[in-house]
């Protein structure tokens, strides 16, 4: 892969705002160069603080059994394996990061624990993909359009056939609570019409998942504002404690002029009928009432 390969897809296509991502992840990790920089950055978006195993355990840390490294180039020679924050164990959290330890490992919640999974077969009924990858500390998850549609049978919806455009990626390093709270803010943005897709419906394959697309125009700080308040309100309605303000700081803050409460309301909706929707899902739903 060329330079110029390497760092068109890191803005991808002029999105200014991943290229800040680099820039101050760069900045920070002045220690490697720019090109290196980039590798990390394609290898593991979000990532945070970067250090070999041995400057890991130096630091009382140790890196996870599941943990894969991030493969950069060392000069005149083959190459390096350094890990993030996110791919370590330990007491030890260096200075500067600690709210990202906060924000990428919350407080783990049984209930959360008991919904994750629900949630993961409830995105099959929406007719949304369901994966994990190994993000960095500073990222979670994220949301997109497909560029196949997922085609698959849905047991517990009569076996109807279901045509999945969008995708959400959850962080594999999190813990469940972690997973749980990203999951529904990535599906507030594809349920609140914030993602584009330009594949069709395919013969008589179901789609519950078809928001009119009305985020070209909309500011992030607006976007990340309704899929925090969609997070936030499923999350009282399953019993889950979750707080968007920190989050949202680093945009300024919630918008609460410009964000659509109609788009929110239905888009929890839509998310609480299909908890309804998998076996199980409506008993759990129950059950945190009498909590």
């Amino acid at each position: 892969m060329s330079r110029i390969d390497l760092f068109d897809r890191i803005v991808e296509l002029g999105r200014w705002e991943d290229y800040t991502r680099y820039a101050m992840f760069a900045w920070f990790n002045q220690h490697q160069s720019m090109f290196n920089s980039a590798l990390a950055f394609l290898q593991r978006p979000g990532v945070a603080w970067l250090l070999t195993e041995i400057e890991w355990r130096n630091h009382g840390r140790t890196i996870r059994p599941d943990a894969t490294p991030i493969v950069l180039m060392k000069p005149f020679g083959p190459v390096y394996f350094y890990y993030d924050f996110a791919d370590t164990e330990g007491k030890y959290v260096p200075r500067g990061i600690k709210s990202l330890n906060e924000f990428h490992f919350p407080e783990r919640q049984p209930v959360a624990e008991k919904f994750l999974p629900v949630l993961q077969e409830a995105c099959r009924y929406l007719s949304i993909s369901y994966y994990e990858k190994a993000f960095g500390t500073k990222q979670l998850g994220e949301a997109g359009s497909r560029e196949q549609p997922e085609i698959y049978t849905v047991d517990f919806d009569e076996n109807k056939t279901h045509q999945a455009n969008y995708y959400v990626t959850v962080s594999s390093t999190t813990n469940d609570t972690g997973r749980v709270h990203t999951l529904l803010h990535e599906l507030g943005h594809i349920l609140c019409g914030h993602i584009e897709t330009r594949l069709r419906k395919q013969g008589q394959n179901y789609q519950i998942c078809k928001p009119p697309y009305r985020g070209k125009d909309l500011d992030p700080a607006i976007k990340e504002t309704e899929a925090e308040m969609v997070c936030e309100t499923v999350c009282r309605m399953i019993n889950v404690t979750y707080n968007p303000d920190d989050y949202l700081e680093q945009y300024g803050g919630a918008k609460e002029d410009g964000y659509t409460v109609r788009c929110v309301i239905e888009s929890t909706d839509k998310i609480l009928q299909a908890i309804k929707k998998v076996p199980g899902g409506q008993i759990l739903l129950m059950s945190t009432l009498k909590t």
